[in-house]
């Protein structure tokens, strides 16, 4: 049950052909038939610069789960493609103080939200570590709510800020 679900992580490595793939596609359906939802990540090595190139793909994952145990409320897969719904999904898959800061993570998701005067006075680093705080209470409130497993492939592409967050997410 998720009530004794225990967070763990496991780094998986080894040579090209290995099986790493094999072993990960066979563990990821265990945890299905297990009541478990897959979130993930791939590094690439045409976007290694690009930041939080990853966690793009965790953050949309993540609103997808918001959308899919919400549409058991009647809302259709078209419906759930709706930016208005998707929003709505984010809002509600964060903790409610993060709200107002939700436009800085703009950049990592397929929603048109624009600053407002709170945000708007983040910029730089500064604009960073809210954004990585954000995903981090994003990431661990959902994984309150449902049973999650991280997933993030060919890390060896992951840019420094990736690392950065997924060491705060251990």
């Amino acid at each position: 049950s998720q009530d004794t679900f225990n967070c763990k992580c496991v780094l998986l490595e080894g040579p090209a052909g290995s099986g790493k793939t094999s072993l990960l596609t066979k563990a990821m359906s265990i945890a299905t038939a297990l009541g478990v939802d897959d979130v993930g990540g791939i590094g690439s090595a045409m976007e290694d610069h690009t930041t939080l190139f990853p966690y793009r793909n965790v953050m949309e994952a993540l609103t997808n789960l918001s959308l899919k145990a919400g549409s058991a409320g009647g809302l259709s897969h078209e419906d759930c493609q709706q930016p208005a719904h998707r929003l709505r999904a984010l809002r509600d898959s964060v903790p409610k103080e993060s709200v107002p800061l939700l436009p800085i993570l703009s950049s990592l998701m397929s929603l048109d939200m624009p600053d407002t005067k709170q945000t708007g006075k983040y910029h730089g680093q500064e604009r960073l570590a809210v954004q990585l705080e954000l995903v981090r209470a994003r990431v661990e409130l959902m994984s309150e709510r449902y049973a999650l497993m991280l997933v993030l492939e060919d890390a060896q592409w992951l840019d420094a800020v990736s690392w950065q967050l997924t060491g705060m997410l251990l």
